[in-house]
């Protein structure tokens, strides 16, 4: 598989991602499932914390939650920046 090839496969892999949380999140009611295959339902749920509900609040006890989020967030966005420009 080319370079190009590749990314746009991952481009299209992370817009289908983004589409459909975006979609969920504005038409489903918490714990809400539909079933698309026998063997696959989406369930909407929400995660408060990292992955495994882990929030950086209990590795750090003196920043609260709200912190922890803009914090995460501020992260993110600096990640996926210098990724893009690298």
């Amino acid at each position: 598989m080319t370079f190009k090839k590749a990314l746009l496969f991952i481009i299209i892999i992370l817009a289908i991602d983004q589409i459909s949380k975006v979609y969920i999140k504005t038409n489903f009611r918490l714990q809400e499932s539909v079933e698309i295959f026998s063997w696959f339902r989406i369930l909407f749920v929400e995660n408060d914390g990292m992955a495994w509900g882990a929030k950086l609040s209990d590795f750090f006890t003196f920043m609260s939650d709200k912190t922890a989020k803009v914090i995460l967030t501020v992260f993110r966005i600096i990640a996926v920046t210098g990724i893009g420009i690298w």
